[in-house]
């Protein structure tokens, strides 16, 4: 099963079943080419390809997400809150929800050594405490700093896809439809700019319809030149399920 990174407002958006489609850079850099093939980089090598079907070549051999039918764990940022003394961890993560566990085998020397370092950067601060007629080690979380998504480990994980369709169309390829499916955010009026810190003071200003939010929001990730580059992408499309029996095996 292969992990995919979200920021916390795309979590809230797949949580409203909002987001069910997300769109990622085809790092082999595939070029049409007016002779029929196809040409792209594997590593440092230059490939061809027949230009026929080289979408499904691409989908059925480059693809890093998977197949069509496979399972995806959403790794968001998240942070650690607290432990009982019986060893249930507290866990908040930076989108709405909070989780509490038990960890396991292997995992468990992984969490003690983390509540180890956090409580020893902690405990120089007013916030701690160690609370013993509730049996808890506590701190405020505000004093506590976001871990990165990237370092979510698996334990932790409430959130899991299942892939519903795989296709590869240019950037500025995406419909409507398609653009309020990738979860921008609507608003009472029109859809929200991600570039809304550039608005004169006391001005609000919105996009009309989810196209041009997503143009806002792609740039606001990738830069100002990235929606004019136009650039072949993964577009993955999925719905929520329930986490597998045997997770985090």
């Amino acid at each position: 099963m292969k992990p995919i990174l979200f920021k916390p407002h795309m979590v809230n958006s797949i949580f409203d079943d909002i987001k069910t489609q997300t769109r990622r850079i085809v790092k082999q850099e595939p070029t049409v080419s007016e002779d029929g093939f196809v040409y792209f980089q594997l590593g440092n090598e230059n490939c061809r390809v027949d230009g026929h079907n080289w979408k499904q070549y691409f989908i059925d051999n480059f693809c890093p997400f998977g197949k069509i039918g496979d399972l995806l764990w959403v790794r968001e940022a998240w942070r650690l809150t607290g432990v009982d003394l019986d060893g249930e961890y507290s866990i908040d993560y930076q989108a709405r929800g909070s989780y509490n566990f038990y960890p396991t085998g292997e995992t468990e020397d992984y969490w003690i050594e983390k509540i180890e370092k956090l409580v020893d950067v902690m405990s120089s601060k007013p916030s701690f405490a160690v609370d013993e007629d509730e049996e808890r080690c506590v701190w405020d979380g505000r004093d506590v700093p976001w871990k990165p998504s990237i370092h979510m480990p698996k334990e932790i994980c409430r959130l899991f896809l299942k892939i519903t369709d795989i296709r590869i169309e240019r950037l500025q390829e995406i419909s409507y439809t398609d653009a309020a499916a990738e979860g921008v955010e609507k608003l009472t009026e029109g859809y929200r700019n991600y570039f809304s810190k550039l608005n004169p003071p006391g001005e609000t200003f919105f996009w009309p319809n989810a196209y041009h939010s997503f143009q806002s929001l792609w740039e606001s990730i990738h830069g100002s030149e990235s929606w004019e580059s136009n650039p072949w992408l993964w577009v993955i499309e999925f719905e929520k399920t329930d986490k597998p029996a045997n997770w985090p095996q």
